[in-house]
């Protein structure tokens, strides 16, 4: 119990927020980052398309405050990314949060706050993606991921999804804990 103590004492001096387990595990910071989709340093290749949507499971329970979205185009493209349902295991169903919108990264992963914390269950299936406002290069992996792309018109995801199955491959593209940097 003292050590804990001292512990918590510690980590408040120094100004980070912690939670002791009651295994005595101290959790702070970035350390219990939690993300789920594909996130690599580098996809190994890229495609173009405007849009694009992939089929991911939650390995855990938490709340999803960005997405990280790997891209590139040219200078001011918008992007929206954006979060949706599974419906039947095949196809996306109902919008559930959607970020704000941005300009693509320079062929690297840029992350975008979510407009609201969406909560993930885990062991459940959701579709993560983005809008375009134009052709951007994206990140991939082959793979038998299913994908999607949009008929939406940039920066309106529709609610329903509005969409058709396309090339599976496994999107560079992944939900985050934290905020963005």
């Amino acid at each position: 119990m003292k050590k804990s103590i001292l512990i918590i004492l510690i980590i408040l001096l120094c100004g980070a927020a912690a939670i002791v387990r009651s295994d005595g595990l101290v959790i702070t910071g970035t350390e219990n980052t939690i993300t789920f989709g594909h996130a690599t340093s580098a996809p190994a290749s890229t495609g173009t398309s405007a849009s694009s949507f992939a089929r991911f499971v939650a390995p855990a329970s938490f709340l999803a405050r960005s997405i990280w979205i790997y891209s590139g185009g040219s200078g001011g493209t918008g992007i929206i990314g954006g979060v949706y349902a599974d419906s039947g295991g095949t196809a996306p169903g109902a919008r559930l949060e959607t970020s704000a919108t941005g300009i693509t990264a320079n062929t690297t992963y840029g992350c975008y706050n979510l407009n609201s914390a969406e909560s993930i269950a885990s062991g459940t299936a959701y579709w993560i993606g983005w809008l375009a406002s134009e052709t951007i290069i994206y990140g991939y992996t082959a793979g038998t991921n299913l994908r999607y792309t949009t008929a939406d018109t940039y920066s309106t995801l529709s609610d329903p999804f509005n969409g058709a199955s396309t090339t599976a491959r496994e999107l560079g593209v992944y939900l985050s804990s934290e905020v963005c940097p």
